[in-house]
């Protein structure tokens, strides 16, 4: 999922504002572009931090990075979500993340 910038505008989105997921559009979506956007929730700026972080990292360092349950149960949310979304259907191994 794309995370560093809105998927619509590819405005970068800063820790500081509110950012929004779409699974149909494939990441991250700025207050401006919300309204065009059918299906999104909010999500944490924690949230969108660690992503960023594990995305721009390697697997030891991402490995090492605490995450509280609020966020760990937020990103396994969103990227499940994501996954059934794009592959159209449910991942039994999410279950057990």
């Amino acid at each position: 999922p794309r995370i560093d910038s809105c998927v619509v505008c590819s405005n970068h989105i800063e820790y500081i504002q509110i950012a929004y997921f779409s699974s149909a559009k494939g990441g991250l979506v700025c207050q401006k572009c919300l309204p065009t956007i059918k299906a999104s929730r909010s999500v944490y700026r924690g949230t969108v931090a660690s992503l960023n972080f594990i995305q721009k990292n390697n697997l030891d360092e991402a490995l090492r990075l605490g995450l509280n349950n609020i966020i760990r149960k937020e990103i396994s949310s969103l990227l499940g979500t994501f996954f059934t979304y794009h592959l159209e259907k449910q991942i039994k191994s999410l279950a057990y993340a």
